[in-house]
């Protein structure tokens, strides 16, 4: 399983550590054999021949691997709540097609339902993740 860790590009390793061993703690628990994919590293991979951000967060969300035919992503994990417009665009494609998108907050997993736009001028924090209470 592969799970792609959405967070602003420039968000300091020490503060992805945390929420990584998480994911991949509870998705072993389950029976998955999770790969955490941060969202820098997918960014420094795959963007540069994507051509803009509108085709990279189609790639993210729901672009498939070439060879097998499988999702790139199988689960979309967030660190915040609100969002900017990159982060918005990969939720709201993933969830599109009835992707799995989560929020991370505070050590606990939330189902994110849907999101919101609240400041479209803003875009490090102009979209809100509605989740699942």
């Amino acid at each position: 399983m592969r799970v792609f860790l959405a967070s602003a590009r420039g968000t300091p390793d020490s503060v992805l550590a945390e929420p990584e061993v998480r994911i991949t703690e509870a998705l072993k628990l389950s029976g998955f054999d999770p790969k955490v994919i941060r969202a820098k590293d997918e960014w420094d991979a795959s963007f540069p021949r994507m051509g803009g951000w509108d085709a990279w967060t189609t790639h993210i969300a729901q672009g498939v691997d070439y060879t097998d035919r499988k999702p790139l992503f199988d689960l979309i994990v967030c660190l915040n709540e609100t969002v900017g417009k990159a982060t918005a665009q990969i939720a709201q494609k993933a969830l599109e097609v009835r992707k799995n998108v989560l929020l991370y907050h505070e050590k606990q997993f939330f189902r994110v339902l849907r999101v919101d736009l609240v400041d479209s001028d803003n875009w490090q924090s102009g979209w809100r993740l509605t989740i699942d209470p």
